[in-house]
Protein backbone atom coordinates (compact mmCIF):
# COMPACT_ATOMS: atom_id res chain seq x y z
CA UNK A 1 0.00 0.00 0.00
CA UNK A 2 1.57 2.97 -1.16
CA UNK A 3 0.09 6.45 -1.74
CA UNK A 4 1.65 9.70 -2.92
CA UNK A 5 0.13 10.89 -6.82
CA UNK A 6 -2.81 13.17 -6.98
CA UNK A 7 -2.76 14.12 -2.96
CA UNK A 8 -0.58 16.20 -0.43
CA UNK A 9 1.28 14.90 2.59
CA UNK A 10 3.83 16.32 5.31
CA UNK A 11 6.70 14.32 6.42
CA UNK A 12 8.12 15.26 9.98
CA UNK A 13 11.38 14.05 11.29
CA UNK A 14 9.90 12.55 14.63
CA UNK A 15 8.84 8.75 15.74
CA UNK A 16 6.18 10.84 18.06
CA UNK A 17 2.88 10.27 15.58
CA UNK A 18 0.43 11.23 18.70
CA UNK A 19 2.69 14.61 18.95
CA UNK A 20 2.09 15.29 15.15
CA UNK A 21 -1.70 14.18 15.57
CA UNK A 22 -2.20 17.04 17.89
CA UNK A 23 0.07 19.74 15.83
CA UNK A 24 -2.25 18.91 13.09
CA UNK A 25 -5.20 19.49 15.45
CA UNK A 26 -7.17 16.54 14.33
CA UNK A 27 -10.47 15.16 15.53
CA UNK A 28 -12.00 12.14 16.35
CA UNK A 29 -8.21 10.32 15.93
CA UNK A 30 -8.68 6.28 15.97
CA UNK A 31 -6.13 3.43 14.90
CA UNK A 32 -6.80 2.45 11.46
CA UNK A 33 -5.50 0.20 8.99
CA UNK A 34 -2.55 1.12 6.22
CA UNK A 35 -5.10 0.49 3.67
CA UNK A 36 -7.92 1.97 5.19
CA UNK A 37 -6.58 5.11 6.54
CA UNK A 38 -4.80 5.74 2.80
CA UNK A 39 -7.87 4.71 0.98
CA UNK A 40 -10.24 7.28 3.36
CA UNK A 41 -7.58 10.25 2.81
CA UNK A 42 -8.09 10.17 -1.00
CA UNK A 43 -11.74 9.22 -1.13
CA UNK A 44 -13.26 11.79 1.69
CA UNK A 45 -13.97 15.17 -0.19
CA UNK A 46 -15.97 17.90 1.16
CA UNK A 47 -16.61 20.89 -1.09
CA UNK A 48 -13.23 19.72 -3.11
CA UNK A 49 -11.05 19.05 -0.04
CA UNK A 50 -10.95 16.00 1.72
CA UNK A 51 -11.26 16.16 5.41
CA UNK A 52 -9.55 12.80 6.66
CA UNK A 53 -6.16 12.43 7.08
CA UNK A 54 -3.91 9.24 7.56
CA UNK A 55 -0.88 9.62 9.41
CA UNK A 56 1.10 6.78 9.40
CA UNK A 57 3.45 5.08 12.27
CA UNK A 58 6.95 6.19 12.39
CA UNK A 59 8.84 4.95 8.81
CA UNK A 60 12.76 4.94 9.03
CA UNK A 61 12.66 8.11 11.73
CA UNK A 62 9.86 10.23 10.07
CA UNK A 63 6.24 10.46 10.35
CA UNK A 64 3.81 10.81 7.12
CA UNK A 65 0.39 12.47 7.24
CA UNK A 66 -1.49 12.29 4.37
CA UNK A 67 -4.53 14.18 2.83
CA UNK A 68 -5.91 15.81 0.04
CA UNK A 69 -6.96 18.70 2.69
CA UNK A 70 -3.82 19.84 2.54
CA UNK A 71 -3.77 20.47 -1.21
CA UNK A 72 -5.80 24.11 0.51
CA UNK A 73 -2.18 25.24 1.96
CA UNK A 74 -1.37 25.43 -2.16
CA UNK A 75 -4.45 26.62 -2.78
CA UNK A 76 -4.67 29.85 -0.91
CA UNK A 77 -3.17 33.13 -2.68
CA UNK A 78 -0.76 33.29 -1.84
CA UNK A 79 0.34 29.68 -1.17
CA UNK A 80 0.52 29.11 2.03
CA UNK A 81 2.14 25.80 2.47
CA UNK A 82 5.35 27.43 3.59
CA UNK A 83 3.57 29.04 6.49
CA UNK A 84 2.21 26.01 7.45
CA UNK A 85 5.18 23.84 7.90
CA UNK A 86 7.05 26.72 9.43
CA UNK A 87 4.50 26.66 12.21
CA UNK A 88 4.32 22.98 12.50
CA UNK A 89 8.05 22.77 12.41
CA UNK A 90 8.18 25.19 15.06
CA UNK A 91 5.62 23.46 17.18
CA UNK A 92 7.00 20.28 16.66
CA UNK A 93 10.83 21.16 17.00
CA UNK A 94 12.02 19.43 14.10
CA UNK A 95 12.24 19.24 10.41
CA UNK A 96 8.65 19.25 8.41
CA UNK A 97 8.52 18.75 5.10
CA UNK A 98 5.20 19.34 2.68
CA UNK A 99 4.70 17.35 -0.75
CA UNK A 100 1.64 17.99 -3.13
CA UNK A 101 1.23 16.78 -6.65
CA UNK A 102 -1.79 16.71 -9.48
CA UNK A 103 -1.12 15.45 -12.69
CA UNK A 104 -4.39 16.21 -13.95
CA UNK A 105 -3.07 19.95 -13.79
CA UNK A 106 0.26 19.16 -13.55
CA UNK A 107 0.77 21.29 -10.12
CA UNK A 108 3.77 20.41 -7.81
CA UNK A 109 4.73 21.77 -5.18
CA UNK A 110 7.39 21.31 -2.02
CA UNK A 111 8.74 22.69 1.04
CA UNK A 112 10.86 22.12 3.85
CA UNK A 113 11.33 24.08 7.15
CA UNK A 114 13.94 23.35 10.25
CA UNK A 115 13.61 24.72 13.34
CA UNK A 116 10.31 26.76 12.54
CA UNK A 117 12.04 28.67 9.61
CA UNK A 118 10.91 27.96 6.09
CA UNK A 119 14.22 27.31 4.35
CA UNK A 120 12.65 26.38 0.78
CA UNK A 121 9.32 26.21 -0.66
CA UNK A 122 8.43 26.01 -4.80
CA UNK A 123 4.97 25.27 -6.51
CA UNK A 124 4.66 25.10 -9.83
CA UNK A 125 0.67 24.99 -11.80
CA UNK A 126 1.19 24.01 -15.02
CA UNK A 127 -2.82 24.50 -15.15
CA UNK A 128 -1.65 28.30 -15.71
CA UNK A 129 1.61 28.01 -16.65
CA UNK A 130 3.19 29.86 -13.41
CA UNK A 131 5.33 29.17 -10.44
CA UNK A 132 3.34 29.65 -7.81
CA UNK A 133 6.23 30.12 -5.03
CA UNK A 134 10.09 30.25 -5.19
CA UNK A 135 11.07 30.59 -2.13
CA UNK A 136 15.08 30.17 -0.52
CA UNK A 137 17.83 28.82 -2.82
CA UNK A 138 17.45 25.76 -4.54
CA UNK A 139 18.90 22.20 -2.96
CA UNK A 140 21.01 20.37 -4.81
CA UNK A 141 18.71 17.42 -4.44
CA UNK A 142 15.85 19.36 -7.03
CA UNK A 143 15.98 18.44 -10.43
CA UNK A 144 18.41 20.41 -12.15
CA UNK A 145 15.24 22.34 -14.27
CA UNK A 146 12.72 23.14 -12.45
CA UNK A 147 10.22 25.07 -15.55
CA UNK A 148 8.49 21.87 -16.24
CA UNK A 149 8.47 19.64 -12.73
CA UNK A 150 6.14 16.52 -12.85
CA UNK A 151 5.24 13.80 -10.34
CA UNK A 152 8.14 11.82 -10.52
CA UNK A 153 10.09 14.84 -9.49
CA UNK A 154 8.32 15.11 -6.53
CA UNK A 155 8.49 11.62 -5.50
CA UNK A 156 12.36 11.42 -6.15
CA UNK A 157 12.80 14.79 -4.18
CA UNK A 158 10.84 13.00 -1.35
CA UNK A 159 13.09 10.16 -1.23
CA UNK A 160 15.84 12.02 -1.01
CA UNK A 161 14.37 14.59 1.61
CA UNK A 162 12.93 11.60 3.46
CA UNK A 163 10.39 9.32 2.12
CA UNK A 164 9.22 8.56 -0.89
CA UNK A 165 5.72 7.07 0.12
CA UNK A 166 5.06 5.75 -3.66
CA UNK A 167 7.13 3.05 -3.03
CA UNK A 168 5.94 2.04 0.07
CA UNK A 169 4.95 -1.74 -0.05
CA UNK A 170 3.39 -2.30 3.21
CA UNK A 171 2.77 0.72 5.20
CA UNK A 172 1.69 -0.63 8.58
CA UNK A 173 -0.99 0.70 10.84
CA UNK A 174 -1.46 3.79 11.53
CA UNK A 175 -4.06 6.73 12.70
CA UNK A 176 -7.17 8.33 10.79
CA UNK A 177 -8.41 11.26 11.81
CA UNK A 178 -10.40 14.40 10.64
CA UNK A 179 -9.52 17.86 9.95
CA UNK A 180 -11.07 20.83 11.80
CA UNK A 181 -13.28 23.88 10.07
CA UNK A 182 -10.48 26.14 10.22
CA UNK A 183 -7.61 26.24 8.79
CA UNK A 184 -4.82 28.04 9.76
CA UNK A 185 -4.69 31.31 7.22
CA UNK A 186 -1.55 32.32 5.19
CA UNK A 187 0.87 34.77 6.94
CA UNK A 188 3.94 35.54 5.38
CA UNK A 189 4.48 36.52 1.73
CA UNK A 190 5.72 35.41 -1.32
CA UNK A 191 4.13 37.16 -3.79
CA UNK A 192 2.65 34.71 -6.82
CA UNK A 193 0.91 36.13 -10.34
CA UNK A 194 -2.93 36.24 -9.37
CA UNK A 195 -4.93 33.11 -10.07
CA UNK A 196 -8.25 33.38 -11.19
CA UNK A 197 -9.77 29.87 -10.19
CA UNK A 198 -8.28 27.34 -7.38
CA UNK A 199 -6.37 24.41 -9.75
CA UNK A 200 -7.95 21.66 -7.89
CA UNK A 201 -11.38 22.78 -9.98
CA UNK A 202 -9.84 21.42 -12.85
CA UNK A 203 -9.87 17.91 -11.38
Amino acid sequence: MSFGYKTAWIAARSTDAARVIRALDLRGTAPSTGEAGVDASYEDHDAGYGRKVFVTRPIDGWTLAVSTGFFRHADDNPPSFGDWIARLSAELGCEVQYFSTHRVVETHCWARAVDGELQRAYGYSGASGEVMVDFGEKTEEEAEDLSLPDEGDVMTLAGQWSVDPSVLADISDGFLGQLTDDAPSPSVAVQPAPRKAPWWKFW
